[in-house]
């Protein structure tokens, strides 16, 4: 028997014991958010030279279930107290910010994530299953109300269901309500006002790109994935 397939038994039987609300999987993304697309738009007769690709970058955490609903996304910038977000309630839109160094997810992040998440479920009254991979950053502290799953190594690519195509839809959705904003003011339309995006812009849009994921889409990458 595979490794795979052995693997796919011990889902199967984990998936028994939880009701399928409470079947739940997490994972990280990187976005360099002011790159919405791969192209230059310019005027017909603009000379047009190469330009390089814009390197700001955040990571995202996710977090959704089986039936599809979604938990607040987690972003992580590198500055602990970002001017633009500064009197600006981002909890109100239904995200979570936080840093790191290079802006990468940390063991202490994730832990603070985790034990946060665990409360939440606690209060719920709820015990969930929670498949995740085995990133070195996945550190889990003591949960009362969650079951953590590993995904095994070269594995995620096939079974993990926000890897399946939850996380491509969301950045569809991101880059959509990007170029959806640049085009809403047309006297003032600047490719360049791409480059003043700040963590304020890119939180509102993380949160409605996120929310426009729907629950169809999550549920079918689930069935592909386990």
């Amino acid at each position: 028997m595979s490794q795979l397939t052995a693997f796919k038994s011990i889902i199967d039987e984990k998936m028994k014991l939880y009701d399928p609300n409470d079947i739940w999987n997490c994972d990280e993304t990187a976005l360099q958010y002011k790159n919405f697309s791969k192209k230059s738009y310019v005027a017909k007769d603009d000379d047009c030279k190469g330009t390089k690709q814009r390197k700001e970058r955040i990571t995202l955490l996710f977090c959704c279930s089986l039936l599809g609903k979604k938990y607040t996304p987690l972003i992580i910038g590198k500055s602990k107290s970002p001017r633009y977000l500064k009197n600006f309630n981002i909890q109100k839109i239904n995200a979570r910010y936080l840093n790191s160094k290079n802006s990468w997810m940390t063991s202490e992040l994730f832990n603070r994530w985790v034990l946060e998440f665990n409360d939440e479920m606690t209060l719920q009254k709820r015990q969930i299953l929670l498949i995740l991979d085995n990133a070195p950053c996945h550190i889990i502290p003591d949960c009362s109300a969650i079951e953590f799953l590993f995904l095994p190594k070269n594995t995620t690519a096939i079974l993990q269901p926000l890897d399946m195509g939850v996380i491509k839809a969301f950045k569809n959705h991101y880059f959509n309500v990007l170029i959806e904003s640049f085009f809403y003011d047309l006297q003032n339309m600047d490719v360049t006002s791409f480059n003043k995006i700040n963590l304020k812009d890119v939180s509102i849009i993380v949160s409605i790109a996120w929310d426009r994921v729907s629950e169809e889409t999550i549920k079918n990458c689930f069935a592909k994935a386990i």
